[in-house]
């Protein structure tokens, strides 16, 4: 095979990987990721932060993990709550924001502000990854 072909093919590769790696990453980022559905509680499955600190920690065996997962599932609860209480806490900030700014903004600006507030209001996003992990999930930092 000549220089020119090898070339040629090694780009295509590296594009094609390239393209790969990116439709990966842009459905990881965009992937739902709210609190666990109904079904999945009716269903006994976990809390996605106790099946990743499993996955992360790698109980030795069942006893240890019996043992590790009320304190997760209690470490799982108060991080919820935390959560909640922050995302309260800037929905009434956001609204304080537009009772202080209504005299000095115009209508179009009053608006916009309003509907970036019922945005944000109606937008439910979950707890983050557990303790700040990349959204790959624990175990994906070098």
């Amino acid at each position: 095979m000549r220089i020119d072909a090898k070339a040629r093919m090694a780009l295509v590769i590296t594009f094609v990987t390239g393209i790969a790696v990116g439709v990966f990453g842009a459905a990881e980022f965009f992937r739902p990721r709210g609190p666990e559905s109904e079904r999945a509680r009716a269903s006994g499955e976990l809390p996605r932060f106790v099946s990743e600190m499993e996955k992360y920690l790698q109980p030795r065996d069942s006893a240890q993990r019996a043992a590790l997962r009320p304190l997760l599932m209690s470490t799982d609860s108060l991080n919820r709550e935390t959560t909640q209480r922050a995302q309260e806490t800037m929905r009434d900030g956001l609204k304080q924001l537009r009772e202080r700014a209504a005299p000095v903004l115009d209508a179009t600006q009053l608006q916009r502000l309003d509907r970036f507030i019922a945005d944000k209001a109606l937008e439910r996003r979950p707890p983050s990854p557990a303790f700040g992990e990349p959204r790959g999930g624990p175990g994906t930092r070098p």
